[in-house]
């Protein structure tokens, strides 16, 4: 990958998923095996090469409890089954920078340009492997 940054693991600890930012605007997917190795790369969604990239690139990256992928990136905050279907699409009026799920895991916050944006979700996001309570 030439610019890879979002960076997030599947709910059963099995796939990887990595964006990259330039100069194609994609994720990719990687099995993670037993010892820790990585196998089975595949493309998982691809923006349209031309798109507004005014509007932001692939850049932060979360996993939700179903297993879709959230990320910041062209027209806003993109979610992604993962099986790589564009489930749907938050517009924004700048581009988006990062997110993270909140503590209630119901909440989304997301940087667009000098604001943070909070907004309630109906899927619970992922609880990081290494969150304590």
């Amino acid at each position: 990958m030439f610019s890879p940054n979002g960076i997030g693991v599947s709910p059963d600890g099995k796939t990887l998923y990595v964006d990259n930012t330039l100069p194609e605007p994609y994720i990719r997917a990687y099995d993670i095996g037993s010892d820790g190795s990585l196998s089975h790369e595949r493309e998982l969604y691809r923006f349209e090469s031309g798109g507004d990239f005014a509007h932001g690139v692939p850049d932060g990256l979360k996993i939700d409890s179903k297993g879709d992928v959230w990320m910041t990136g062209p027209g806003g905050i993109s979610i992604i089954s993962p099986e790589g279907k564009l489930l749907g699409r938050i517009q924004l009026p700048l581009k988006a920078s990062n997110l993270a799920f909140g503590e209630d895991l119901h909440s989304v916050f997301f940087a667009s340009g000098s604001t943070i944006f909070r907004l309630h979700t109906l899927v619970a996001g992922e609880r990081p492997m290494y969150y304590r309570r």
